[in-house]
């Protein structure tokens, strides 16, 4: 029997390398509003949180005014290029037969536009990811868990057999780092600490994380109930 009935990811930095075509189109709507351009690291901390922080965090503080005509020059030409570069992390699509092959329903939960996100996702992935839920007009965006109960639902997951997926900040590579994995009550994703989730609304978050190799997990019985614990971080 499994552990976890459902493996929820995020979907940038985790199970696609998705950077260089989003710092292409921010620097591109920069230089188009004649503001100063970033670098790929500065604006790998600003991705996470939607389009439109991403363009505030971009355009800098004082610039409120510009923060609308910018994410339409981004919108743009993020549209005409989203694909060009991505590719999945080494390790993510053989971690998703082994899920697969299991019995774990999937999901991916992100603040990408669900426009962007869902076609993306099946490009490079078709049914090895069971849902998708991408940012929608009304709903909060993560941290706040309401996508995730979203996903839960829709794959019919008891929220306490359900496990989150992410890499830990800087980590890039599936088969060489250890992936951080959060045993979920309300199913968080993403780089986020405690005390935020906490301050979104998710007061039943515990506190540990099992710490493991992708490819362990895909040679392993990890999801068995009769798996040994893992080490906590």
């Amino acid at each position: 029997m499994n552990r976890f009935d459902a493996v929820l990811f995020d979907l940038d930095g985790t199970l696609l390398y998705t950077l260089a075509d989003i710092a292409a189109a921010v620097n591109g709507a920069l230089r188009e509003m004649r503001r100063p351009e970033r670098t790929v690291t500065e604006i790998r901390s600003m991705v996470g949180n939607g389009a439109k922080m991403l363009i505030t965090r971009a355009l800098g503080p004082g610039q409120e005014a510009l923060v609308d005509d910018t994410l339409a020059v981004y919108a743009r030409l993020y549209a005409a290029h989203a694909q060009e570069h991505v590719t999945p992390y080494a390790g993510i699509p053989e971690l998703l037969d082994a899920l697969h092959e299991r019995g774990i329903r999937t999901a991916c939960v992100t603040n990408k536009d669900h426009t962007d996100a869902a076609p993306m996702l099946q490009k490079f992935f078709g049914e090895r990811i069971s849902h998708v839920e991408g940012r929608k007009p009304g709903r909060p965006t993560k941290p706040a868990p309401d996508a995730v109960y979203d996903a839960l639902k829709a794959l019919g997951a008891d929220p306490s057999r359900a496990l989150c997926r992410r890499f830990r900040r800087g980590q890039r590579n599936g088969e060489k780092c250890l992936a951080s994995l959060r045993p979920l009550r309300l199913g968080i994703l993403g780089p986020r600490q405690i005390r935020e989730l906490r301050r979104a609304g998710d007061h039943k978050c515990p506190g540990g994380a099992i710490t493991i190799c992708v490819r362990s997990i895909c040679r392993t019985s990890f999801f068995s109930s009769r798996a040994r614990s893992s080490s906590r971080v």
